[in-house]
């Protein structure tokens, strides 16, 4: 049986280089990123990244990175969707600067 796990992970984000919070979800059988952006938002994108534990040091791309939305819109990625997963830990970066606005990001595993 799989526990949800929601976590938001970025908050009021703009510019470059925002590393979230890592967490270690138990079981992944799917996956969902959420990249909220407010209004004046023209640009940017987002990297779901995974290691073997959230103290790791290096951690690996886990699919492409995700373009951030236009102005007040939603964006959702689905990079995992089998069962089950092995996923030690996982964590977002800005990967593109984010321009004209803010973001908010969150991650839901399941």
């Amino acid at each position: 049986m799989f526990t949800l796990t929601r976590r938001q992970l970025l908050t009021n984000i703009t510019g470059t280089g925002a590393v979230s919070e890592a967490f270690e979800p138990s079981h992944v059988g799917t996956l969902a990123v959420y990249i909220f952006s407010r209004a004046g938002v023209s640009s940017g994108a987002v990297q779901l990244e995974e290691a073997v534990s959230k103290d790791a040091t290096s951690w690996a791309a886990l699919g492409a990175p995700v373009t951030v939305p236009a102005a007040n819109a939603l964006a959702v990625n689905r990079p995992l969707t089998l069962v089950p997963v092995a996923v030690g830990a996982l964590r977002v970066r800005v990967s593109t600067t984010i321009v004209g606005g803010v973001i908010d990001v969150w991650v839901v595993a399941g």
